[in-house]
Parts: C-alpha cells; structure tokens; sequence
C-alpha cells in the first residue's frame, strides 16, 4: 500500500468511525494507525509498556469519539491520536516514577521540559528560569515519590507541574522583592503549556537531577524535602517535626542547596546560581 492510499483509508475510516459511532470503522483506523503510534511512543518513552498506553489511548480516542467532541478537520486524525498516545506514556511514566524507577522519571522530565520552559519565558526578566525549573523538576520527583499524591486525568502531570512552577516563581518574586516589575495574577491567567507527540528530549537533565537527590547525605535530604513541602508551615515547625534544633535545619538546608548545586554542575548541568530553595527562613 502506498503512502498516499493509506493515508486516504486512514482518514476515511476515521470518518466513518466518527461520523457513523462505527466500531468496525474504528477497528480498521487502529489498524492503520497503531504502527505509527507506537513508534512515536517508543521515541518519547523509550520504558513505556506500549500495549497499556495502546489500550488507553484507543480507549480515550472511541470515548471521545462516542461523546462526539473530536473534531472533523481532514487529514487530522493521526495528529489528534499523536498527542493522546503522548500524553497517556507520559502519564504512565509519571506513575511508575512512584517506584523509585529512574528511568520513567527522566523520561517524564524530557516530555514536560519543553513546555515548561514555555510557560515560564515570559518572567526571564525577573526570575533565573534555569533555577525555577530545576526547582520545580525536584518538587515533582517528590510529589511522585508521595504514595498519598494520586494525579488523575488527561495531563494530570502537566499541568500540576505547570502550577508548581507558577508557585516557584511567586515565592522567588516576593523573596526578591520584585513584585513592582511584574504583575502576579499575570501568573493565574497565563495559559498552560502543551507537550508536543515529539517534543525534544533531554534525558541527561532528569537524570542528573534524579542521581544527585538520591546522593544527598541523610539529614540534608530530609531538611530539603520538609522546606520543599512546608506549605503554611514555619521552618521552626519543620525543624521540631524532623527533631532538629532550627539552627541545624538551616544549616542542613544550606549544605542540601549547596551539594545539589555542586552535583548538578560536575554532571554538565548548567547551574548560573545556586538553586533558590526558599532560602529566606520563615520561624514565627
């Protein structure tokens, strides 16, 4: 079969599927389609168990097309079922990460980089953007490590991570005192990246981030992941929850930021600054 002809029987399997609920339709469109989906899987998540992310990617693609919510743009469909497949192995990358799996983590961080990168370009001007993601890539690798955080939903991942970000750069900004440069409720209404079917991978970044954490002397890690956490909580508070005096918490913190720092450049991770982790200390 020609390229040409397989795509027209693509297309218009699709149609049918689409136009007429038709399960016979869909099954021929699969056919055709599946090849190419998991080759892109394969390229994005090299780990992905492509029969899972085939099965729920054909499966949120009927149930769309059951609700009737796909669009009937021409010659569009495989575009469409791309982005799905991308966003259902990166999902399955971000829930095994809850393992310990090394591997899934730094794949999950190849396919969000990008759009964070993204959604963070407009603030250059009063944030390190470098530090912000590094930053926000670590509170993820914690939140996957949390067996009481369950992300649910198409991009579940994304966009928690979009809003870690956004937290970041509303911390580093009043740290700062910068906020007379840059209006914060910009940050609420500032649209949320998109992970492209093929986005540009770096997986020397997730590992590099995801080695060094895992190096980090006992009592500095801890110190760490509690300020990362703290939520309305005082670095007094921390510091009583982890049976440290505050004087030692700090001190932990700062040992924490600076072998993270350390770490992330031997392995050619460009770090400009140390990394920002909520050092003003916060004890009423």
């Amino acid at each position: 079969m020609t390229g040409s002809n397989r795509a027209i029987r693509l297309e218009d399997a699709f149609r049918r599927a689409r136009s007429e609920r038709s399960r016979q339709a869909f099954s021929e469109w699969v056919a055709l389609a599946e090849p190419d989906l998991r080759d892109g899987v394969s390229r994005v998540v090299r780990s992905a168990d492509l029969d899972l992310v085939m099965r729920e990617t054909m499966g949120r693609i009927w149930n769309e097309l059951e609700a009737g919510t796909v669009s009937s743009n021409e010659n569009a469909s495989l575009l469409f079922a791309r982005r799905i497949a991308a966003d259902v192995a990166r999902e399955d990358a971000f829930r095994r990460s809850g393992t310990g799996n090394e591997t899934a983590f730094a794949e999950w961080m190849s396919s969000v980089e990008f759009p964070l990168r993204l959604s963070l370009r407009r603030f250059a001007r009063v944030v390190d953007v470098e530090a912000i993601l590094q930053e926000t890539l670590v509170r993820m690798w914690l939140v996957a490590s949390d067996p009481r955080r369950i992300l649910q939903g198409p991009g579940a991942s994304l966009r928690f991570a979009y809003r870690v970000a956004q937290n970041v750069v509303r911390e580093e900004v009043r740290r700062n005192r910068v906020g007379r440069f840059v209006d914060l409720d910009d940050l609420e209404n500032h649209p949320e990246g998109r992970v492209d079917p093929d986005p540009p991978p770096d997986p020397a970044l997730g590992a590099a981030i995801v080695e060094c954490i895992k190096r980090l002397p006992s009592k500095p890690r801890q110190a760490l992941e509690a300020r990362l956490g703290r939520g309305h909580r005082s670095d007094r508070e921390l510091a009583s929850g982890r049976m440290m005096t505050l004087n030692t918490f700090l001190q932990n913190i700062v040992r924490a930021r600076r072998f993270l720092a350390q770490c992330l450049e031997s392995r050619g991770v460009r770090v400009s600054e140390i990394l920002s982790w909520q050092t003003s200390p916060r004890t009423s």
